[in-house]
């Protein structure tokens, strides 16, 4: 907890939904979220963005490796989430290209 004496403020990883402006919907309707995820937690934080793409957190190498070492979660039901229920946000984005490199690390 952050008590006005600390001496610095703890770490907060953000995300906007700007990460995703380049991609194309899979269906025709589009949703922009207009929504930004704060967490304490760095790891937590891009597992729900990715999650919230449509991409699968299992399917993305580091954050596995990095739940693994006890830096999670990465799934979005074992998270402490405040706010709108992300599963109303969640899109289903087309996978770029490069897709299938990033499954590689299985």
């Amino acid at each position: 907890m952050f008590r006005p004496q600390d001496t610095r403020p703890p770490a907060v990883q953000t995300r906007g939904a700007s990460g995703c402006k380049r991609a194309r919907p899979v269906s025709e309707d589009f949703r922009c979220l207009w929504a930004w995820l704060a967490s304490l937690n760095p790891v937590a934080c891009d597992a729900l963005a990715a999650w919230l793409m449509g991409l699968e957190t299992q399917d993305i190498g580091y954050l596995v490796h990095l739940d693994g070492m006890g830096f999670g979660p990465i799934d979005p039901a074992k998270m402490r989430i405040l706010g709108v229920d992300p599963a109303t946000l969640r899109l289903e984005l087309e996978r770029p290209s490069s897709y299938p490199s990033v499954l590689e690390w299985r």
